[in-house]
């Protein structure tokens, strides 16, 4: 591991979902809050229990959200890099199914229950701009709008449906940063720098899932003939680690089958 100082990464949250069973909400086990999701098995993950954003038969009244949030214990503080890394699939729909969109999974806040810095599905981007973006290619993006208070402090990368892939969300309290990394088959990679203060990594003091599960949601047709429902999220790990790194070669732990390497940052240049 390249770093001017060894210091290993402490996990300070962890979640396989393995010790709920199947079919279960899991607002209310293993210290998680809020509103109605499912754990379930899937073949998506080698038959592996995960939050299943996917199954829209939840039980829910119509036109509800479900938010659902894990402490982590306190807030976060500057000085040292905290990764937050998961698993995640979402559906295009091509092989049968639906079209996952309008679910997040990130970093967060318990005093406003929102979600900071985080990833999600785009089932059809041209739900961002349809004037820029083609109706029936999907994606994922990272925002850290909600933390940076900036609403295009966000970016979309194309592809990673159909195939578990591997992300994180990256607070950087050393060089004041707050980034993402992804992984689509061809090795990690991170998405723009956005930069953050001490204030607002103070916010920082939960884990977050949001899903869509209302029921015209669940029955909307999209442009591309295919219904929107959520994503599946698993192997959920917080690290924190005043270890200083050396510039695109800090390597974050691995979990499970995980790992990522930095890659030569890019920089934000409205920052």
């Amino acid at each position: 591991m390249g770093a001017s100082a060894t210091t290993q990464a402490a996990v300070v949250f962890a979640e396989d979902f393995q010790a709920y069973a199947s079919g279960s909400f899991l607002a209310g086990q293993g210290g998680w809050t809020g509103d109605l999701a499912k754990v379930n098995t899937t073949p998506n993950f080698a038959g592996s229990l995960v939050i299943d954003g996917q199954d829209q038969a939840q039980g829910i009244i119509p036109d509800n959200f479900s938010f659902l949030h894990h402490s982590l214990g306190g807030p976060l503080t500057p000085g040292g890099v905290t990764e937050f890394r998961f698993d995640a699939f979402g559906n295009s729909g091509d092989l049968g199914g639906s079209l996952s969109h309008n679910s997040a999974i990130g970093f967060a806040s318990s005093a406003t229950a929102a979600a900071l810095a985080y990833w999600g599905p785009v089932g059809d981007i041209s739900s961002l701009d349809p004037v820029i973006f083609t109706s029936g290619v999907e994606g994922w993006i990272f925002n850290a709008g909600g933390l940076t208070g900036n609403s295009a402090d966000r970016e979309l990368v194309l592809g990673g449906f159909d195939s578990v892939r591997d992300f994180a969300v990256v607070i950087d309290g050393i060089t004041m940063e707050a980034f993402g990394i992804y992984d689509f088959g061809s090795g990690p990679t991170e998405t723009t720098h956005y930069a953050i203060t001490a204030a607002q990594i103070s916010l920082i003091d939960d884990i977050g899932m949001f899903f869509d599960f209302r029921n015209g949601n669940g029955q909307t047709t999209t442009p591309r003939g295919r219904q929107f429902v959520g994503a599946q999220f698993d192997n959920l790990v917080v690290t924190d680690s005043l270890a200083v790194p050396e510039p695109a070669t800090f390597v974050l732990l691995g979990f499970g089958v995980v790992g990522f390497i930095y890659t030569r940052p890019k920089r934000d240049n409205g920052v």
